[in-house]
């Protein structure tokens, strides 16, 4: 869940602080209230490509950072976490993002450590499902459904160790035909 986010020289604004609330949140306003600003904003957190355009006029650089609040229950976070050694020590279950975006370059951050777009775009694919007016929703893909049951149905533990199994078995049948094949022909 987003809790917070801050953009600062991003477009037309200088610097806003944005706090979220619990579950459902809605963004609405008047046409140049601001609204694709903030989305753009959340956009370059989940791994779009940013492009110096972004950068507020006058200004030498734009920052985008937010706090995300982990599901005890999502697996797939903390399976990335782990495989990348990206560790939640100081603050469990909180995931801090933060983009910097210079005419030259662009540093991305998770949890203070410096990580490729193509990793922060995997966990923007886990962490926000945006829903905007003639944009195809992910629920409407059979494996996001799945995953939303699964997740409502609090079995992610249990889906992880079916997975050690299936992956113990695996390695057991490998081994097994690898005896096969070495065994003398009569």
């Amino acid at each position: 869940m987003l809790k917070w986010m801050k953009l600062k020289n991003l477009a037309l604004v200088e610097e806003a602080e944005i706090q979220f609330g619990p579950a459902f949140n809605v963004i609405t306003g008047e046409t140049g209230a601001g609204k694709s600003v903030i989305m753009g904003g959340v956009g370059l957190l989940l791994g779009e490509r940013a492009d110096k355009s972004a950068i507020r006029i006058g200004a030498d650089r734009c920052e985008i950072s937010a706090e995300f609040e982990l599901s005890r229950t999502d697996s797939r976070a903390a399976a990335l976490l782990k495989e990348n050694a990206l560790d939640l020590e100081d603050a469990p279950n909180i995931l801090c993002i933060r983009r910097v975006i210079t005419p030259s370059a662009t540093r991305n951050f998770i949890n203070a450590t410096p990580v490729s777009l193509q990793l922060l775009r995997s966990f923007g694919e886990l962490l926000v499902d945006i829903h905007a007016a003639n944009e195809n929703q992910s629920l409407l893909k059979s494996s996001e459904q799945l995953d939303a049951l699964d997740r409502f149905a609090g079995i992610s533990e249990l889906l992880q160790k079916n997975a050690e199994v299936w992956n113990e078995l695996k390695e057991i049948r490998e081994k097994h035909a690898h005896f096969l094949e070495s065994m003398p022909s009569e």
